[in-house]
């Protein structure tokens, strides 16, 4: 028996929900493999740095200036 034979075998034994579910690990499957990493999407240039890559986001949000010493503890749930 090949290894097709008995996937489909296993897979006729298996109830209609289930069924359901082994096709769609194989659809995710497939489209892991047809689709773009994102390691290989995203692709930096030789020079660029965390810095220089986050320099647009740098003042884009208001919030307290000395937020470093002393850290907002009240939206903390302590329990």
């Amino acid at each position: 028996m090949t290894l097709e034979e008995a996937v489909i075998s296993k897979f006729r034994g298996l109830p209609l929900e289930k069924q359901r579910e082994v096709f769609d690990f194989i659809e995710f499957l497939s489209r892991r493999l047809t689709a773009p990493s994102q390691t290989e999407a995203v692709k930096p240039d030789e020079e660029s740095s965390v810095f220089a890559a986050a320099g647009n986001l740098i003042g884009c949000v208001e919030g307290p200036k000395n937020l470093s010493q002393q850290p907002i503890t009240h939206l903390i749930d302590e329990e």
